[in-house]
């Protein structure tokens, strides 16, 4: 397979710091693509596949840019400071850094959902001229965006609470007050509001002059109304827009990673009928200026994104793992407290609604070195999605914590783990590399003998899971869920714990708890009121720690659901985490001076 040469990219954007990730190939690129992400939690869902989308490319000899929208992400700022005008400066200014790069060679867009709104929005303001456009389910109409998203947070209450609380016209009417809307821990600001309503990017895509690929991706496989009025002008002037409909499933909205190479061979393919120009044996075989790196080497070098976080690569038994590294403020003395962020089963190191970029910067203000990483085969690192599990998982825990130790010299680890993230941390709390001082698991599931599941009902879920997240978003099931026709526990439980293991790993998961039992470190358990596993994982992790004498303290937050997809939530969560850390920092040194 051809390499891939991989490294960060910092972007000069005003007010906030930002990078992205540059992918070579390993000769003379045939052209230069930039990404434009989607939004909200469709972000944190794409995230892997658009990274194998720009593996692919770079395979394919091409260069690739992947970036943050400030504010995004692990771009710097907050959500709440932007919206589609600065996002569409900062695509400029990906372009421009591509051209000094590239010069002269073709330069093309990929867009996934709301990308393709500040993609084509920055074509219509003369920001950016691309050579050529790549589009999968392209945003068109900003108020059919703008009503999909306020129906996404109806029916995140409607499974939280059983009802939605808010009508879609309450919340229209919010935003035009100039009122801010928590959209599941973002802040929809009327400024976002503002930018995109009556945005109209139809036009922009009939009038292009640059060969463009649109792709209708549905369940379904039909070809919805907004793409078959493109569909029809282009056919009307004999345009170079070709727009496909493509049966897939929308991996955007979907919990878990879906395999996207037949979307991957046919973009590729067209691009090469129609957009790249024709290689000589000659070019294909040049030299690049930059030589690539060899899977599972050091990289070129990591990446100072502010005096406050770092871009890094470690190895970890021949693949490389990517994350961002939180200095506390440089007016601190070296940091002799450190924390290790563990994603679940399917997430990466930015969190569910930046969650994991909040509370590290927050711990990090107050002293504590923070480390966000991707598993291998999650987010950004190295590895293939089938090879990851609860026991790699752990590994590359315990990889990051001897990491931190060699490098930095910290005395006390603790690590944070969400959702599965919490059997992470357990599991490899006490191996000798890591020797937590302490864990702080936020909604996290029961592991081995904990379990109160029997295979059948995990069965089951499994089965509902599949089912629920191809219907989530189909009107019949909006419909459904108003009616009170929908088993929402039901729903919220196959939604967000789909990932059930095997006996083996229930086998391997009870020795960990074996040797858990001599752990003297401290625990914090955040649960929400709303999360199907708080009443069972919760109470049984609650006995185990006062059987075996474990220090720990239990915070249930009312109302909240599995992810605390609220702001609020999200806010409390945080709060009680930072000072559950000054807390054992306290009890910390009562006990080191108790011990002298």
């Amino acid at each position: 397979m051809p390499y891939v040469h991989e490294q960060p990219i910092a972007l000069s954007t005003p007010g906030a710091p930002t990078f992205g990730i540059l992918y070579e190939p390993a000769t003379q690129p045939a052209a230069a693509v930039i990404c434009c992400n989607p939004l909200f939690e469709e972000r944190k869902s794409a995230h892997r596949p658009l990274v194998a989308f720009a593996r692919n490319l770079s395979r394919n000899n091409l260069s690739v840019l992947r970036f943050d929208y400030r504010g995004c992400g692990d771009a710097g700022g907050n959500f709440e400071d932007y919206n589609l005008a600065h996002w569409q400066h900062d695509l400029q200014t990906a372009t421009e850094l591509l051209k000094q790069r590239y010069p002269g060679l073709p330069l093309g867009l990929f867009a996934l959902r709301f990308g393709s709104a500040v993609a084509l929005s920055a074509i219509k303001d003369d920001l950016i001229a691309p050579d050529f456009l790549l589009m999968w389910q392209p945003v068109l109409h900003g108020d059919a965006y703008i009503e999909e998203e306020l129906r996404k947070k109806m029916m995140q209450q409607m499974l939280t609470f059983g009802r939605a609380r808010e009508t879609r016209s309450t919340l229209f009417q919010q935003l035009e007050r100039g009122e801010t809307v928590d959209h599941g821990g973002y802040p929809f600001t009327s400024s976002l509001y503002g930018k995109l309503k009556g945005v109209e990017l139809s036009n922009t895509l009939k009038q292009t002059n640059c060969p463009a690929l649109i792709y209708n991706i549905s369940a379904g496989g039909r070809l919805e109304k907004p793409y078959a009025d493109l569909q029809e002008a282009a056919a009307q002037k004999d345009s170079v827009l070709h727009v496909e409909a493509v049966k897939h499933q929308p991996f955007w909205n979907l919990i878990g990673y879906v395999d996207i190479s037949r979307l991957l061979t046919s973009t590729v393919d067209w691009l090469q009928r129609h957009a790249l120009p024709a290689q000589s044996p000659t070019d294909q075989n040049e030299n690049h200026a930059n030589p690539p790196h060899r899977h599972g080497e050091a990289p070129l070098g990591n990446l100072r994104l502010s005096p406050e976080e770092e871009w890094l690569c470690t190895p970890n038994n021949g693949i490389n793992i990517h994350g961002i590294l939180h200095y506390p403020p440089s007016g601190c003395r070296h940091p002799d407290r450190a924390i290790i962020f563990l994603p679940g089963w399917s997430g990466d190191r930015v969190g569910p609604h930046r969650m994991f970029v909040k509370c590290a910067r927050r711990l990090a203000s107050s002293g504590v070195l923070c480390l966000r990483f991707d598993y291998r085969g999650r987010g950004d690192s190295e590895g293939t999605t089938k090879e990851a599990g609860i026991a790699s998982m752990t590994d590359d825990a315990r990889s990051a914590a001897q990491f931190l130790r060699s490098k930095w010299g910290v005395s006390s680890i603790y690590l944070l783990g969400i959702c599965s993230g919490g059997k992470v941390a357990i599991s490899a709390s006490t191996a000798e590399q890591v020797d937590a001082a302490g864990l702080v698991i936020w909604s996290g599931e029961a592991m081995g003998r904990l379990r109160t599941q029997k295979e059948a009902a995990r069965t089951k879920s499994r089965r509902a899971a599949k089912t629920y997240l191809k219907k989530l978003f189909h009107p019949a099931t909006w419909r459904k869920l108003f009616s009170g026709k929908v088993d929402r526990k039901a729903v919220n439980k196959a939604l967000f714990h789909p990932e059930q293991p095997d006996e083996q790993e229930v086998r391997d998961e009870d020795q960990h708890l074996e040797r858990f039992k001599q752990f003297r470190g401290r625990i914090c358990f955040i649960y929400g009121g709303n999360d199907p596993d708080t009443s069972k994982a919760a109470a049984n992790y609650q006995s185990f720690c006062r059987k075996h004498r474990i220090p720990h303290t239990f915070h249930k937050i009312p109302e909240a659901n599995h992810s605390f997809y609220g702001l609020d939530w999200e806010k409390t969560v945080i709060d009680t985490t930072a000072q559950w850390m000054e807390e054992d920092r306290g009890d910390q040194q009562i006990r080191a001076d108790y011990s002298a």
